[in-house]
């Protein structure tokens, strides 16, 4: 009987982890992702705001003359 007990002491921490490891994506999904989505889009902004002011400054595009 002891062994039945050792297997089952093994199948309970292995879903303790389980779950633990499921709370860590789920948090991540929905904390870290907002985050990193509003990193990008302040990047576009700032490249497009900056193009803008190259051009302006040194006029034209790619190929003009």
């Amino acid at each position: 009987m002891k062994r039945k007990r050792k297997g089952q002491s093994i199948l309970e921490y292995t879903l303790i982890l389980a779950a633990i490891v499921a709370g860590i994506i789920f948090a991540a999904r929905t904390m870290v992702r907002p985050a990193v989505e509003q990193s990008f889009t302040d990047a576009t902004g700032t490249m497009n705001r900056m193009t803008g002011i190259f051009n302006e400054k040194l006029g034209g595009g790619v190929g003009e003359e």
